[in-house]
Parts: structure tokens; sequence; C-alpha cells
């Protein structure tokens, strides 16, 4: 009948991060209703300026991608490695884009450089951790866009192209010793053409960020932090 549905207030939990986001959106969508009540129901207490509904509303913007990406992680009951780089890549973009605005407030904008710096100390190697790396350049949903370094691409592809090499050789079974039928010998198809897709140009053809080489970086094996 066109009825909209009951809102009611959130509260913000300190165990919960997101509680603090979903506290302040809840804000916005009750706005008038909101400001209403309080000057009926205690006229003494100070009512939120229109800055600082600006604030609630940039603070809400910019939390939402973190929001996003924690509903999604939590839907899963096995998170797959191959959407690490890719989450952590978007969220430093998106954080970034934000950063950039000259409109920003100046609190959002200190909540917004404490982000960028944390999400750069958790996440700034993050395609040097060998296992996320190759399971992201084995993802077609992601191809290209999941790894920014070309340089780290190409030793991600190098390391699961010699994995699967030994893979093979591993499963061969070894050869008959009787003489071979009419038809010839049966052979095992090579290596290359069920990886096809990691040299077909979708990959180590695509466009990548350049990096400059560090002579004392290496590669971990595990993830840090």
């Amino acid at each position: 009948m066109g009825l909209q549905p009951q809102l009611r207030l959130k509260q913000d939990i300190a165990t919960r991060w997101h509680s603090t986001y979903f506290m302040m959106r809840r804000f916005t969508e009750v706005k008038e209703p909101l400001i209403s009540t309080l000057a009926l129901v205690n006229t003494q207490l100070t009512a939120l300026s229109l800055e600082e509904w600006k604030i609630i509303n940039e603070v809400c913007e910019v939390l939402q991608p973190f929001e996003e990406v924690t509903v999604d992680l939590s839907l899963e009951r096995f998170v797959a490695d191959s959407k690490a780089i890719l989450m952590a890549r978007g969220l430093q973009r998106a954080t970034a884009h934000r950063q950039k605005r000259s409109s920003i407030h100046k609190p959002v904008r200190e909540m917004i450089n404490i982000l960028m710096a944390e999400l750069t100390k958790r996440f700034g190697g993050i395609e040097q951790v060998n296992v996320l790396a190759e399971a992201a350049s084995l993802d077609l949903r992601f191809k290209k866009h999941a790894i920014i370094h070309e340089k780290h691409e190409q030793d991600a592809v190098t390391r699961v192209v010699g994995l699967v090499a030994v893979a093979s050789r591993v499963a061969r079974p070894p050869p008959l010793a009787t003489p071979s039928t009419e038809e010839g010998e049966m052979t095992h198809p090579p290596i290359l053409p069920r990886i096809q897709f990691l040299w077909s140009g979708q990959i180590l053809g695509a466009s990548h960020q350049p990096e400059a080489t560090d002579p004392k970086s290496r590669d971990r094996g595990n993830v840090g932090g």
C-alpha cells in the first residue's frame, strides 16, 4: 500500500567497526523525523548543525566501500584467495579518489589520511605474497585487473607454469615396454595448451604499471602482519 517500513536508530558497538557506519547511515535516512522528535522530546539538546550533517554524509561515503567488502567476505564460508589483492587495491583506489576532493571537511580528510596510511601499511606488499598473486593470476574473472605491477604478475605466472609442469611430470605414467600400435605412440598433450590463457596476451600482454627494481626486495611466501 506504499507504506514505508519503520526504521529504528542503530547503536554503535565498539567491537564492530561497521556499526558506526550503520549508525550514521541511519541518521541520514531518518534525518527529518529525528530532528523533529528531538525538538519535542528534549528542547535543551543541541541539534546537529548543517555542517555536521554534511560531515556525516561524507563519512558514510568514505566507509561504504569498506562495508561492502566486509559484507562480501562475511557471506562466504571460504574466502577465495584470488579476491584478496583485488579487494585491497580496490579499497586503496576508492579511498585515494575521495582523498583528492577539495571540498571535503577537515575531520573527514583526517580520517581518510589515516585509512590510507593503514591500507598502505597492511596491504602495500600484498602482490608479493606468492599464494595470493598466483591465485589472482589464475582467476579469469579478474585477468589483468587484480595485479597492478607487471613484474609481480610475471613472477606469479612463471611460478604457476613451473608448478603445472612439475605436476604434469609427476602424474605422467611410465612408458609401456610393449611396441606401439600402428596408429603411432600415445603421447601426452603439452602443458602449454592447457594454460594458454596465461600467454594469450590477456595477462602478460596487458599494460601494467611499471615498478622500480629494488635489489633488496624479496618475495614473501606468507601474509605478514
